[in-house]
């Protein structure tokens, strides 16, 4: 075979629980906006309350990242915020999703995005315009 075969991969979350002393898969987690090499799942976090859980994509090359946070309700799991990243070039390739973190309050989360370039240094505070969307 002369021609290189290209996979379509956009990733998952596996939601594990023990029942009777055996580790069942109870729900698997999929991107609602799935993208081509996207590495949905590197970056996984869940709040300390188990309501929440936060997944990064930090997406491939040309691409900046995201993050999906699903929520369980009725135990279903769904997604209830898409964040995007708040990098003014959408071929910015910052890998924002990389690494997640809620706070033990749950209220608020650290995203991790190592390959952001812009000219900012210190500490800096963002406004709320783009924190995210309830797009469930």
């Amino acid at each position: 075979d002369r021609f290189h075969t290209f996979t379509y991969t956009e990733g998952a979350v596996f939601v594990y629980e023990k029942l009777d002393g055996e580790w069942s898969v109870t729900s698997k987690l999929k991107s609602n906006s799935p993208r081509i090499d996207e590495a949905f799942g590197t970056g996984l976090n869940i709040s300390d309350d188990g309501q929440l859980i936060a997944v990064g994509s930090p997406g491939g090359e040309g691409s900046t990242g995201k993050v999906e946070v699903f929520a369980i309700n009725d135990g279903l799991w769904s997604q209830s915020y898409l964040l995007n990243s708040p990098s003014p070039s959408p071929y910015s390739e910052d890998r924002f999703g990389y690494s997640l973190s809620f706070n033990h309050g749950g209220d608020e989360l650290f995203v991790g995005a190592p390959g952001e370039k812009s000219d900012l240094v210190g500490i800096t505070k963002l406004s709320s315009q783009n924190v995210g969307s309830n797009d469930s």
